[in-house]
């Protein structure tokens, strides 16, 4: 009726640690902390390392709040018009030359040397208030000067003459009033609020001495002028006995301009 035991066999209480999985994923672990840690490590220092690059690019750098805007280069908009015109099966169209005026003419005097002339002299009532007169003073004396900036326009235009022509009807001229013609260092903008003697531009080149008389026009050419650049020019009495004074209004082609001829 009952069956008789063959007897107890005790269960061992040992386990295997190589086909425990427990085991296995500690071992795992244990491997990964460090090449964690290496990496993390890597990572910080490469991260203190670009904060110093970064610290002394700055500390080195004109930031820019400190840039003076007048200073900048003006970037060309007439980007890869050289590759362009390189093409000789390209039609090229003939243009006439093109009348630039002054974007400024101030005036300096030796007798004032601190003396900054304004700009704009004049003024004219106008609906929001007043608004400054448009005007190109030539004035020239025994000691005053007179400084003339231009802005270069349009690419392949690049071939300037300087123009003198005061017309027949000016009364303000004393007939042939010789002038000398320099062209000045710098081919930045100027700042014309603190344009004096003692801050004007050094001569660069003498262009020729004129004889300039009302009803005749005087040319200065073959000026090599790159488009975006820069141009300014001083004009002086070569003579003691010597008095200019003329004024031409906002896009008059008269007194002082320049004129730029093709080059492509």
């Amino acid at each position: 009726m009952f069956q008789k035991r063959t007897g107890y066999k005790p269960i061992s209480q040992t386990t295997d640690d190589s086909s425990n999985p427990d085991t296995d994923s500690r071992h795992s672990r244990s491997l990964l902390t460090p090449l964690l840690i290496a990496c993390i490590s890597l990572c910080s220092l490469l991260d203190v390392i670009f904060v110093l690059y970064l610290a002394i690019h700055w500390a080195r750098s004109t930031p820019a709040w400190a840039l003076n805007p007048d200073d900048l280069a003006f970037r060309s908009t007439y980007i890869n018009f050289d590759r362009l015109y390189k093409n000789d099966s390209l039609t090229r169209n003939v243009y006439p030359p093109l009348v630039n005026i002054p974007v400024g003419v101030g005036h300096v005097s030796s007798t004032e040397p601190q003396r900054a002339f304004p700009l704009w002299p004049s003024y004219d009532l106008v609906h929001d208030g007043y608004a400054p007169k448009v005007e190109r003073n030539l004035l020239l004396t025994s000691s005053i000067r007179t400084i003339a900036q231009f802005r270069i326009r349009d690419y392949g235009m690049e071939n300037c003459s300087l123009v003198l022509d005061i017309p027949a009807s000016s009364p303000q001229v004393y007939p042939s009033q010789d002038v000398e013609v320099w062209e000045l260092h710098g081919g930045r903008k100027i700042n014309w609020k603190s344009l004096s003697w003692k801050t004007m531009p050094r001569r660069k080149t003498q262009l020729g001495t004129i004889s300039l008389s009302p009803g005749v026009v005087r040319q200065i050419t073959g000026l090599p002028c790159s488009s975006g650049s820069y141009h300014t020019f001083e004009l002086s009495c070569a003579t003691v006995e010597c008095h200019v004074n003329f004024t031409s209004m906002a896009a008059e082609a008269t007194g002082l301009y320049l004129l730029q001829s093709q080059t492509i």
